[in-house]
């Protein structure tokens, strides 16, 4: 790949030197630093029209050569580390053990805090920067925002996994809080064809222990997360991702503890 590089802008450099050689004397004639008689209206109209013209020609030669060693990067990249279909990946293994939740527990009459106005710790991520208060952390041609399925969720979160391996993201509860309610998702895609390759699995922990896991998450699904955290002094969210990140947008739609 190097060898590759080397000569393909070796020959970009050679082929500039020829309009370069040409920009160089127009721009000498136009501003008068050449011998001879000053150049006339016409001359400097026409001088700078190929200025104009010469500095496209090499700006374009420099984009496509970039295009040309981008693209021949990414297939490269393609057949030395292929990424496997995720439909083929294994599942993660994961054996939740829910604490059970009290019919008399109501959403409606118990405090609400979003997750996105508390203090998280040790955050982790496999691209960009841990999302917050509805903010992926990284940009997209579509823009920073969290949004699913054309909807923005202003109090979600966002933590983008490594290729192999988990996310993850650390609040104190204090044992003060009974309730985490949240939906695991993946963000909106600049285009529909663009899929995750790899199927993340989302999963809370409370004191160390698993208290839920979604299924490997197909794009499109929004899975619930509604569990008792009754007496949870730390928890903890996490997204395992068992292939290439590529494009696993993973966020936690408006996650909200209750008491």
């Amino acid at each position: 790949m190097l060898c590759f590089r080397v000569v393909l802008w070796g020959v970009v450099l050679v082929l500039m030197m020829i309009p370069g050689a040409f920009l160089v004397g127009i721009i000498g004639r136009v501003a008068g630093f050449r011998p001879g008689s000053k150049p006339g209206t016409g001359e400097t109209v026409f001088g700078w029209f190929g200025i104009v013209f010469l500095s496209s020609l090499m700006l374009g030669m420099c984009v496509i050569a970039g295009l040309i060693d981008w693209g021949v990067s990414a297939i490269v990249d393609r057949v030395q580390n292929p990424h496997p279909n995720p439909i083929n990946q294994p599942a993660l293994d994961f054996k939740p053990t829910p604490k059970p939740i009290p019919a008399a527990w109501n959403e409606a009459t118990m405090t609400k805090t979003f997750l996105s106005d508390m203090q998280e710790f040790n955050p982790r991520v496999g691209w960009g920067n841990f999302g917050k208060k509805g903010k992926l952390g990284y940009p997209l041609p579509i823009g920073d925002n969290i949004r699913v399925d054309n909807k923005y969720y202003p109090n979600s979160i966002s933590m983008h996994p490594p290729s192999t391996d988990h996310s993850s993201v650390t609040y104190r509860l204090d044992r003060n809080m009974k309730l985490f309610k949240a939906w695991a998702a993946y963000n909106d895609t600049e285009h529909p064809n663009l899929n995750p390759e790899s199927l993340a699995t989302f999963v809370v922990l409370g004191d160390g222990v698993c208290l839920w896991a979604s299924n490997p998450l197909q794009k499109g699904i929004m899975e619930t997360c509604r569990i008792s955290v009754e007496g949870v002094d730390v928890m903890e969210l996490q997204v395992h991702c068992p292939g290439h990140f590529g494009n696993v947008r993973a966020v936690w739609l408006e996650p909200q503890l209750f008491r």
